[in-house]
């Protein structure tokens, strides 16, 4: 998301709560979350299997305080990384560019535990 951001010259404020993502990790390369796909990842005391990226929606330019349209954080993630041409298992029809924006990944948890801020982070 910061490499987004930085790239865009996106707005600083809340720009993390635009993307309305479960975890946050720090120390990644960008996009790297794309090499996990079908593998399960150890966060904390859970494990999560990687199940697919996440494709975005317009949702993603308002701001998440006032709900007004802020920021064009498509556009941005277009610039960014590109659109990417792959079947995704999740319904698309209803984007507007039919899933090409991709950012972080879907998970399901494999075995649940306690995380916490701070908490390990291992790809297996």
């Amino acid at each position: 998301m910061e490499h987004v951001r930085s790239r865009a010259d996106g707005p600083a404020e809340r720009w993390d709560d635009r993307f309305r993502m479960l975890f946050e990790l720090d120390g990644l390369e960008p996009y790297e979350e794309d090499t996990w796909v079908d593998r399960s990842v150890e966060i904390g005391e859970a494990i999560v299997q990687v199940i697919g990226p996440v494709p975005r929606c317009v949702v993603t330019t308002h701001d998440p305080a006032s709900g007004v349209r802020s920021f064009d954080t498509l556009g941005a993630l277009r610039s960014a990384r590109g659109e990417r041409a792959q079947a995704l298992s999740t319904p698309t029809e209803h984007l507007p560019d039919g899933g090409k924006l991709l950012l972080g990944v879907y998970a399901v948890v494999e075995r649940p535990g306690t995380v916490r801020q701070g908490s390990t982070v291992s790809v297996r």
